[in-house]
């Protein structure tokens, strides 16, 4: 029935932010189930969301809504956040998940 009514636009989202993410040397055949974010922290697709996995990520804001970041594609990267508290106050970079 999904197919009727198009793709999901959350799951367009977090391919597009997915693709952000480097490849692994020796693993690109891998593309796309294993990724690094910026921190060079190594993020697994299938593990969107799940932050009591090590290889779970969300789609972080590179510039917070507190200091007028957007939810504009080139504001957006995945960042593993297994262990990042929810509130950074306004360093940038809040881990959420954003929606489309």
């Amino acid at each position: 029935m999904t197919e009727l009514l198009g793709p999901d636009p959350d799951e367009l989202l977090r391919r597009k932010v997915w693709e952000k993410g480097f490849l692994i040397r020796g693993r690109e055949h891998e593309r796309d189930t294993w990724r690094m974010d910026c921190r060079f922290d190594v993020i697994r697709y299938s593990e969107h969301g799940n932050r009591g996995s090590p290889w779970g990520w969300e789609i972080d804001r590179i510039r917070s809504n507190a200091l007028f970041g957007s939810s504009e594609i080139a504001n957006l990267r995945p960042l593993n956040c297994c262990d990042i508290p929810r509130d950074r106050g306004l360093q940038g970079g809040q881990c959420e998940t954003v929606s489309a």
